[in-house]
């Protein structure tokens, strides 16, 4: 799991883990929402390692709740409610 190949139309793309597909305008355009308008270069590595554990919780917690409802496809309210496992309310 480690690396993994995706294939993008007639090109392919080679990621060596998860935090390589996060790139450094997504991370400053989350931090911009935050109210934060500069953030350094070891901070921006940091972010990127918080931000994907907590995805993979998130998303780990959702894919149980999948299971338990016997379903192939997550949902939105299968994410809400791992949200709510993280101690995050979410309305949609």
């Amino acid at each position: 799991m480690l690396f993994k190949r995706m294939k993008m139309g007639k090109r392919r793309r080679f990621y060596k883990n998860e935090a390589s597909k996060i790139s450094k305008g997504d991370l400053k355009r989350l931090a911009r929402r935050g109210g934060i308008s500069r953030i350094s270069a070891p901070a921006l590595d940091e972010a990127k390692l918080c931000l994907v554990a907590f995805l993979k919780r998130i998303v780990a917690k959702s894919y149980y709740y999948c299971l338990h409802a016997r379903r192939n496809t997550i949902s939105v309210n299968d994410i809400v409610y791992g949200l709510k496992t993280e101690g995050i309310t979410y309305y949609a």
